[in-house]
């Protein structure tokens, strides 16, 4: 059981990773979980990874969340795992874990996070402040770089008449 739990806690590492090597069991539940998952879901495992994150001390200085904010987004990111996991793709994680193993969770969870993340980058306001970072970016070490490595001009937007 531990072992199940030790898989379940690393999803919040494996969500923002690159692609995980994954079997079509896997690929089946990543499908499932994506498919099976709301805008509400996805937000409250966004919520639960924050809290992880904020746990970290190298991050304790950007945020503060008390006790009953951090049980309630462990009890719902709990709950859409528990939904996810044992009735909505219940098939797929059976099938996943027989045939790939119990790290099959992981690559299966990894594309839910992934649109999660998405989604959550999305919103004007994570865009606006995305933006915001270019001032302090060598925009024109990306545009060297950019044409070193063959990548063509973006098009230019029509001019209007």
């Amino acid at each position: 059981m531990k072992k199940y739990c030790v898989a379940i806690g690393s999803l919040i590492a494996m969500a923002g990773s690159g692609p995980a090597t994954a079997g079509i069991f896997a690929d089946d539940l990543a499908r499932c979980t994506v498919t099976s998952s709301t805008t509400e879901d996805r937000s409250a495992l966004i919520r639960w990874m924050f809290v992880v994150a904020a746990a970290n001390p190298a991050f304790s200085d950007l945020a503060s969340i008390g006790a009953t904010q951090r049980e309630q987004a462990f009890r719902r990111a709990a709950a859409v795992f528990d939904r996810l996991l044992l009735h909505d793709c219940r098939r797929q994680s059976v099938a996943a874990m027989q045939n790939e193993g119990p790290a099959s969770l992981e690559s299966g969870f990894q594309a839910v996070g992934q649109l999660a993340g998405r989604e959550m980058m999305s919103s004007p306001a994570s865009v606006a402040s995305l933006q915001d970072m270019t001032r302090f970016m060598d925009l024109a070490g990306l545009e060297a770089l950019r044409r070193e490595a063959g990548i063509p001009d973006p098009p230019r937007p029509a001019a209007r008449q």
